[in-house]
């Protein structure tokens, strides 16, 4: 026959602050199957991007922790989680006017992460736009410091600043 005579309570240490990221953050493109089933290696697919007003970051508040006690009734202190407040100084972003642990995008652009928060950049630059960037589909201003490849695409709803050169083919109507 057994019985339980005595039992403790094992203590239960608080959770920190976390920071949700809620936009996509994939910085890794690769090339799109077309309308015939066709990859195309120069169509790496849009940047991924937020448009003024979404929600981009929610901040997961701190949780205390519960003490728990011995089978003599001792109390085993819990530590509690720290708070964290969001990164200060981020840009692009501000503050849900009704949930202050919701970080909205203030201007449309590409969400960047950040320790403690996310920015929003409003332009992306590009070194050169080559088979190695694929075509520019991005919702902002572009700037490329190098060149535009034969062949090789830019669509953005922003400025389009290229301090190369821009080289185009020119082929005959058949």
């Amino acid at each position: 026959f057994r019985s339980v005579i005595a039992r403790g309570q094992p203590k239960e240490d608080g959770a920190d602050t976390e920071f949700e990221s809620l936009v996509e953050e994939s910085t890794e493109r690769k090339p799109q199957v077309d309308e015939h089933g066709m990859f195309d290696i120069r169509n790496l697919g849009q940047i991924p991007g937020v448009i003024e007003g979404s929600p981009v970051m929610r901040r997961v508040p701190s949780r205390p922790g519960v003490n728990g006690f011995t089978v003599k009734g001792q109390v085993l202190k819990a530590k509690n989680g720290r708070p964290v407040p969001y990164a200060s100084k981020l840009k692009g972003v501000v503050p849900d006017a009704d949930d202050p642990d919701l970080l909205r995008a203030a201007i449309t652009g590409r969400p960047v992460r950040v320790a403690r928060g996310v920015h929003v950049e409003p332009a992306i630059d590009f070194p050169s736009v080559d088979m190695s960037t694929g075509h520019v589909d991005f919702d902002g201003s572009v700037t490329v410091l190098g060149d535009v490849q034969p062949l090789m695409k830019i669509r953005a709803s922003g400025d389009v600043v290229v301090h190369g050169t821009v080289t185009a083919e020119i082929g005959r109507a058949h």
